[in-house]
């Protein structure tokens, strides 16, 4: 069984036999995400490898509060996106030694990186900072994290048609690839055109389940879309998040 906790917001826990995969996890009470509420980890085997991803330095998807674990965790690495720093103060405030720092790898866009049983690839995020396409245990998985077509609700502007061409260039270094487990981007403050970037995703890479996230607690949201016509044919791939903390057990057919 692959156990995924949905940790509010862009946060996911994948717990797999030997690996806990953690992405974009702002752990409750963060400074400046006020309106992540309700992040805290799932209980999990702490004798795993566990590895915390992070997609970009802004507040909605890293938090230094994170290295809290690493005099905790035994098998514990973190893997950043190029725009994080960890700098003194957060060195001193987690008491993070030099063995500590190589714990930490950063990753800029479209580059390729591996940790014992775990390849990872970043994308280029259309916002900030990178997504991530890992693999391990057999299963792929695929996080957008900044990932999508940010608009500013205009099908018609220059932004929307700029970020569309950044969006499905990206998309297609992995077209034509199965993924199993998806995590994209479905955020309602674009208006009418707030569905796109996960649709095009979902009618583009062949992905078992998809995730929505960047919700900002409008769960409704992805009833809405799983009404759209456009893809009633593959609305069933479309997992239904309606509350911080939920877990899905998710049958193993590696």
């Amino acid at each position: 069984m692959i156990k995924v906790t949905y940790l509010d917001h862009c946060g996911f826990e994948i717990e797999l036999d030997r690996h806990v995969l953690i992405f974009d996890f702002i752990p409750k009470g963060s400074p400046g995400a006020g309106f992540i509420s309700h992040a805290v980890l799932s209980p999990f085997d702490r004798g795993k490898n566990v590895v915390f991803f992070s997609s970009c330095r802004n507040p909605d998807h890293f938090s230094p509060e994170i290295f809290k674990y690493i005099h905790t965790l035994p098998h514990v690495r973190y893997v950043f996106s190029s725009d994080i720093r960890v700098g003194d103060e957060i060195k001193d405030r987690f008491k993070l030694s030099e063995n500590d720092m190589r714990k930490i790898k950063k990753m800029h866009p479209r580059t390729d990186l591996e940790l014992g049983e775990i390849k990872i690839k970043s994308l280029r995020s259309t916002g900030s900072g990178v997504s991530y396409v890992v693999d391990c245990e057999g299963l792929r998985l695929y996080h957008a994290g900044n990932m999508n077509i940010w608009n500013l609700g205009d099908t018609e502007d220059l932004m929307y048609q700029t970020e569309k061409s950044s969006y499905r260039r990206e998309l297609k270094i992995i077209k034509g690839t199965h993924v199993d487990l998806a995590f994209v981007v479905l955020d309602g403050r674009l208006g009418r055109t707030s569905f796109d970037g996960i649709k095009y995703y979902l009618m583009n890479i062949t992905t078992d389940l998809i995730f929505p996230m960047h919700l900002f607690g409008k769960y409704d949201l992805v009833r809405e879309l799983k009404r759209d016509p456009e893809i009633v044919n593959l609305r069933d791939r479309i997992i239904d998040i309606d509350r911080p903390d939920i877990v899905f057990d998710i049958p193993d057919e590696r």
